[in-house]
């Protein structure tokens, strides 16, 4: 799918994914990114594919934290996150209220912290195509 998503013209409106947690091999060719999450690849390549993306990511993949807390926290996210923006051009945002927490205890086990989070693929923009060495400037997405 990230090799499929490079060399396809954007055809929907919305992408929506839970990708896959943790490390994963990924190419600059899902859009620029090189770092080792494997979510922010499927980012990536869904902003190949569409003009909006909503995502179920690991919390330590989101730039805030909402589910399972009193109240929503943002920050600037960790320096794997600042690399993706920078690398993408694409701003992770927050979502509509969705606390990803509320069912924890009807779980068999602990399932892992999570958030929804949302983005504006056309918001997001390259100064220079994927890989080429130069960064992307840092796109803010309207909530």
């Amino acid at each position: 799918m990230l090799r499929l998503a490079a060399s396809m013209p954007r055809q929907f409106h919305t992408a929506i994914a839970n990708p896959p947690f943790g490390a994963g091999a990924g190419s600059a060719t899902t859009g620029g990114y090189r770092g080792r999450r494997f979510d922010y690849h499927v980012i990536a390549a869904a902003s190949r594919l569409a003009e909006r993306g909503v995502f179920l990511v690991p919390r330590s993949s989101a730039p805030f934290t909402y589910g399972g807390s009193d109240r929503f926290r943002a920050d600037d996210g960790d320096p794997e996150y600042q690399r993706f923006t920078q690398a993408t051009g694409i701003v992770l945002g927050a979502n509509v209220g969705i606390d990803t927490s509320l069912y924890d205890d009807l779980w068999h086990h602990r399932p892992p912290a999570t958030e929804v989070v949302t983005c504006n693929f056309r918001s997001a923009t390259r100064s220079t195509p994927p890989g080429s060495g130069r960064r992307a400037p840092r796109v803010k997405v309207s909530q």
